[in-house]
């Protein structure tokens, strides 16, 4: 049976890997700013989350199995190293080593995704001053004179469009 959630942990670590490869791929995207491709990679990421979710219902029921087997409360909280005092001596080395590939490769994934969020943020900082520098408002607080009248001459929009038209 741990052999099985074995399998089932590298499975995971197969998806992971894909998200991770493919969150590469879409970080290119945004520093390329083609949104069609951000889209798409989104799109992609979403259907291998379902599939890690699915992968996750079936560790845990793996996991109670094994602890069923074992005479032990199925709702008690194992960890994976827990899981290993169920396993033979080839099984608790293979689990070590998925569980570690597979820990390594999420912090990887927290980092890339830390990265694209970066990204997407100066991306959205640049397109807002961009967008304040074409279209500039008057301030609110720089409208009104002190008798609640408009001004004629603090009411000018010094904004690159209407500087141009």
């Amino acid at each position: 049976m741990v052999k099985e959630l074995i399998d089932n942990l590298q499975n995971l670590k197969n998806i992971y890997q894909k998200i991770f490869d493919i969150s590469l791929q879409k970080k290119q995207a945004i520093i390329d700013g083609d949104i069609q491709a951000v889209s798409e990679i989104v799109k992609q990421e979403w259907e291998l989350l379902s599939e890690i979710s699915n992968l996750e219902e079936e560790r845990m029921r793996i996991t109670r199995k094994i602890l069923i087997e074992n005479d032990v409360d199925p709702n008690e909280s194992v960890s994976l190293s827990d899981m290993e005092r169920y396993a033979d001596e080839g099984e608790t080395r293979a689990l070590k080593e998925t569980a570690g590939e597979l820990k390594t490769l999420i912090a990887e994934q927290k980092k890339i995704n830390n990265e694209n969020k970066g990204l997407i943020d100066l991306h959205l900082e640049y397109m807002d001053y961009m967008v304040n520098i074409v279209l500039k408002e008057p301030q609110v607080s720089n409208i009104y004179g002190s008798s609640g009248e408009i001004p004629n001459d603090d009411t000018e929009n010094r904004a690159i469009i209407d500087n141009q038209v």
